[in-house]
């Protein structure tokens, strides 16, 4: 898939909410010149993965369909693959979070 990892941390959203992955990642379609930055947050609920260009958000922001929408399931299995088999550089599961 032309995906590299660049960084890779689990997060606590807050005291009690569901934790997550925030991955920052690089992608190179097979038709583009040069890779681009992303960042995704994972859930560990199937289908809940979320994906946004860090190239583009200067200059189309964060708007759905003006050039900054991804398809997160697009991407899912492969970073799901990822933090499965490398595991994460920094962040804990812990307490609820903890894997078991």
């Amino acid at each position: 898939m032309n995906l590299k990892i660049q960084e890779c941390s689990f997060h606590r959203n807050g005291v009690g909410g569901l934790g997550f992955y925030a991955i920052r990642f690089q992608w190179k379609p097979d038709d583009a010149d040069d890779p681009e930055n992303f960042l995704a947050t994972l859930f560990d609920e199937a289908g809940a993965c979320a994906v946004i260009s860090l190239d583009r958000i200067e200059k189309c922001g964060v708007a759905f369909a003006q050039g900054n929408s991804w398809r997160g399931d697009h991407f899912e299995k492969e970073l799901r693959r990822i933090v499965k088999e490398d595991g994460v550089t920094s962040g804990a599961r812990i307490g609820p979070f903890a894997i078991g």
